[in-house]
């Protein structure tokens, strides 16, 4: 009633006044103002002659008085318009400013829409003010309505003395931020605006600023700016940072603003309940049949969890499947839930096909609840990936019992990563190794000596949640079925040597009674710093090795599995017993090496050799994940994450199907992918002379400047180590290879970082080369003296030449320096000329000459001849580098086709 009263007023007739003084009769806007509101009852001339006749009676005795003179009830004969008042507001930029003004609004200001109320009114005059002066007035205090106005009172933001105390949110001082405060002055800054009733259209404006300073900026977004957020809210914030950036690149914005004004504008589309986890699960229901599945889980007490499949992917490769790696990553959002990825692998790729949040909620989760609940997540996938041959993860015992339940027949490969780490981390700690029985160990193996052990281990109740736990389960059975007192029973926690012996024809049966105990401290470091790197370096080897990569030596001896697990045991076992390693010896037994384990992460287990050595397709998907996707977020709700996955990583995963099914750019090249990148340009470099490829490693190395010590140190080694090659005349020797199973007895192969064979490799020998092309092309380019020529351009693997001296040189096909030649021969086909034993002489004796007299000569020689020799020196320099590289060439087996028709290279159907 009051708001349509006001409009009512604002809009109907001004009335007609008459002057108390006088016969005048003019509208209300005509009769002057008064300070504190309202409007004097004599009209202009009556009140101006009054003013003057009291000025005349105080005279001079008012003009000389030391007191203030009180001001003027009158402050103007009328408004003042907006315009003009702009520009006497504009002063306050420079020098102090003081204004009391009337100010007629034009009908196109913002605040002439009376219709929007007073405060509306006042804070579109309060955004003017601070566009027009630079300064920016906080509203302290409304002091409400006085006669028939009401008025508002602001002050400046940067007013020292006004600023408001900074709210606490929290009682851990840790807790709080650390932030600047904004620097204020003494400006005295204020702004007092009166609107009345009957004239919402001319307020009265007074401005009090004393001191000039730096101008307010506005570090938040603009109306444009959160139009453009509204619009695009189904963007990510970190691409709608960009196109801020681009469209607005002087805004004063930052890219956490840009997140929460995102949060809040995109809120709608995956905040469905208050509840994250709720609030997640809807968000899976919604996308269910369309781009994702849900995986029922069955109520697990004490755990939340919430699984669901991607469907494209799993539909378009869970039959191409045959290895399957599976990884978590924790603190990536609010509600503290652990986020599991399944991802399959694609040609050396990471494809994700599902992912599982797993929780414990209030402590009461019983032993392997966790693992009953990633059973259930993979039985989901057990039929739609018949073809899994191989599983992979880290050494969290869930995931391995979970795995090797549902795929009984898969081997289950423990990380090569994971498990390296996992091994130096536990040689450095100085603590107990798990309970160990030597009497079992001998058993396995007969040169284990069943009386030489560890003084005292841990009780098992400090190991049962760890590899370590000396546990072992058969294949497929869950964790439940281990009886714990049992264990307990069996195995003690000193294990000191027996006390007697009794021996029985040629068999040592030891005696156990109840041993002493022995302390912590009586016992020597559990492994010193010297033996931590050669056990490292044989578990590599032993992870490494396989039946099917020979060994290094002339025959390439390729071990069977069993010959493989007996050898790994025996090399370890001997290391540790020479230097009274018994410790180390019990945990590498316990958890790495008795038959249970061994299984669980050698290589040699299985009888073909997998493709993925480490859970790195799983961890690079997270690191990309986390840097691409959720780099700008800060622990975000867990429905957040789950929209992002559905939104940002389907997307990108079904293009990358489309890359690797090649239905994306048909009849177009499909793009390598980064290891084959490596492999091949690695492969192309080995095509280079060893004294090349050395002296380019040197002087990459040489221009290298390290940082650290340990950087240095390597520096070091690796130059050493390309002294010792060069000093190697014939390089790293001779090494039995296979090309269909594309393995090497090279050491180095080992440890190789991809081991691929299909479909990368599909090659059924080496292509043949089109001799006629090749003739063409050499007939096209320059000649040079040693021309590669026919009969090696016709080499295949259906018609083998007879291998020379130097491995993969043909007697057919002679390099410069070839001897045996007869001496009257000087045409040889088509292409290839001989010298002549008189040539041979003459260039030999010339040679020797001006090796004798020139090179040699202790008196040096004049400028001139030096310059001339050089001359020619330098062209025959040149001619003897391409002979050398050419026969380093011939002796090696050309694969890759690198820039020419002259290089043969390897079938990739």
């Amino acid at each position: 009633m009051n708001a349509d009263r006001e409009i009512s007023n604002a809009t109907s007739a001004p009335k007609l006044v008459k002057c108390s003084n006088c016969r005048f009769t003019g509208h209300q806007n005509e009769f002057p103002r008064k300070v504190a509101g309202g409007y004097i009852k004599t009209c202009k001339a009556c009140t101006k002659k009054a003013a003057e006749y009291r000025q005349q009676r105080k005279g001079q005795e008012n003009s000389t008085s030391k007191e203030p003179q009180r001001a003027s009830r009158v402050v103007d004969t009328g408004p003042m318009p907006w315009a003009r008042f702009a520009l006497k507001m504009a002063r306050a930029k420079k020098e102090d400013c003081k204004i009391d003004e009337f100010v007629e609004l034009p009908s196109s200001h913002l605040a002439a829409d009376v219709t929007k109320g007073r405060v509306a009114q006042a804070a579109a005059l309060v955004s003017d003010i601070r566009r027009v002066t630079g300064y920016s007035f906080n509203c302290h205090e409304k002091t409400g309505r006085t006669a028939g106005a009401t008025v508002f009172e602001y002050f400046c933001s940067q007013y020292d003395g006004k600023q408001t105390k900074p709210k606490t949110y929290t009682t851990d001082p840790d807790a709080s931020r650390d932030r600047d405060y904004m620097k204020r002055f003494p400006c005295g800054g204020s702004l007092r605006i009166t609107i009345e009733d009957t004239q919402p259209l001319c307020p009265r404006i007074q401005f009090v600023h004393k001191k000039p300073h730096v101008p307010w900026v506005d570090i938040g977004p603009s109306e444009e700016i959160k139009a453009f957020i509204q619009q695009n809210k189904r963007m990510c914030s970190t691409q709608l940072w960009k196109e801020i950036q681009i469209l607005w690149p002087e805004t004063e914005m930052t890219e956490s603003q840009v997140y929460n004004n995102w949060i809040k504008a995109s809120e709608s589309v995956w905040k469905l309940r208050e509840d994250q986890v709720e609030s997640a699960r809807l968000l899976v229901e919604q996308a269910a049949g369309k781009e994702v599945e849900l995986v029922a889980l069955h109520s697990e007490p004490g755990m939340s969890a919430l699984a669901f499949a991607l469907k494209d992917p799993l539909e378009r490769w869970g039959d191409e499947t045959a290895e399957i790696a599976f990884d978590g990553t924790f603190n990536t959002n609010a509600a503290h839930y652990e986020i599991s990825g399944l991802l399959a692998e694609g040609n050396g790729q990471g494809i994700p096909i599902g992912f599982i949040y797993t929780c414990g909620t209030d402590g009461t989760a019983t032993r392997g609840a966790k693992m009953r609940l990633l059973v259930d997540f993979l039985k989901f996938f057990q039929e739609r990936c018949p073809r899994i041959i191989f599983t992979l993860t880290d050494k969290e015992r869930a995931k391995i019992d979970a795995f090797r339940k549902v795929w009984p027949d898969a081997k289950h490969q423990c990380c090569y990563w994971h498990a390296i780490r996992y091994l130096e981390t536990r040689l450095a700690e100085d603590k107990l190794p798990g309970p160990y029985d030597p009497r079992n160990a001998s058993k396995a193996f007969s040169f284990i000596d069943p009386t030489w052990a560890p003084g005292v281990v841990a009780k098992v109740e400090d190991a049962e949640n760890d590899l370590e736990s000396g546990s072992t389960r058969p294949r497929g059975e869950s964790d439940e079925k281990e009886d714990l007192e049992t264990t307990r029973a069996a195995l003690s926690q000193t294990c000191r040597p027996p006390i007697c012996i009794l021996i029985n024809g040629g068999k040592r049966i030891p005696i156990w009674p109840n041993p002493p105990c022995v302390k912590k401290k009586d016992l020597p470091r559990f492994c010193p710093k010297e033996f931590r790197a050669p056990i490292v370096e044989k578990f590599r080897r032993h992870f490494c090795l396989h039946p099917q990569i020979p060994l290094n030596d002339q025959d390439g001896t390729c071990l069977t599995a069993e010959e493989i697990y007996e050898t790994a045991v025996y090399d370890m076992y001997q290391y540790c017993r020479q230097n009274n390693l018994a410790q180390v010896w019990a945990y590498l037994w316990t958890c790495w090496y008795a038959s249970e384990r061994w299984s669980l992460w050698a290589r040699s287990a299985s009888p073909v050799i997998p493709r993925l050595r480490t859970t790195m397709v799983a961890e690079g998907f997270w690191r990309l994940f986390k840097h691409d996707v959720l780099a700008a977020f800060s622990r975000p709700r867990l429905d957040l994450v789950t929209h992002l996955i559905i939104t940002e990583v389907l997307p990108a995963m079904k293009r990358k199907l489309d890359h690797l099914c090649g239905l994306h750019r048909i009849g177009w090249p499909i793009a390598m992918v980064p290891w084959v990148k490596a492999v091949k340009g690695f492969w192309k470099d080995c095509t280079q002379p060893d004294s090349v490829r050395r002296k380019r490693k040197e002087r990459k190395l040489l221009q290298t400047k390290p940082r650290t010590a340990a950087v240095k140190d390597h520096k070091e080694k690796q130059l050493e180590w390309l002294r010792e090659e060069a000093e190697n005349e014939h390089g790293g020797g001779q090494y039995c290879t296979s090309v269909e199973n594309w393995t090497c007895s090279c050491p180095s192969f080992l440890t190789l970082r991809h081991h691929h064979t299909r479909p990368f490799y599909r090659m059924p020998g080496i292509h043949v080369v089109d001799t006629s092309k090749v003739l063409a092309t050499l007939d096209d380019a320059v000649e040079i003296d040693h021309e590669v020529d026919a009969a090696d351009l016709s080499e295949t693997d259906d018609e083998p030449s007879s291998s020379s001296e130097d491995e993969g040189t043909s007697p057919n096909s002679p390099s410069l320096g070839d001897e045996g030649l007869p001496e009257d021969v000087i045409v040889d086909g088509a292409r290839r000329v001989h010298f002549s034993s008189t040539e041979q002489d003459h260039h030999t004796e010339n040679f020797n000459f001006i090796t004798e007299k020139w090179l040699k000569n202790p008196r040096g020689l004049s400028p001139g001849l030096k310059r001339r020799l050089n001359q020619v020196l330098d062209s025959i320099n040149g001619i003897v580098g391409e002979a050398r590289e050419d026969e380093a060439r011939r002796k090696r087996k050309r694969t890759w086709d690198a820039e020419s028709g002259r290089t043969m290279f390897i079938a990739n159907e």
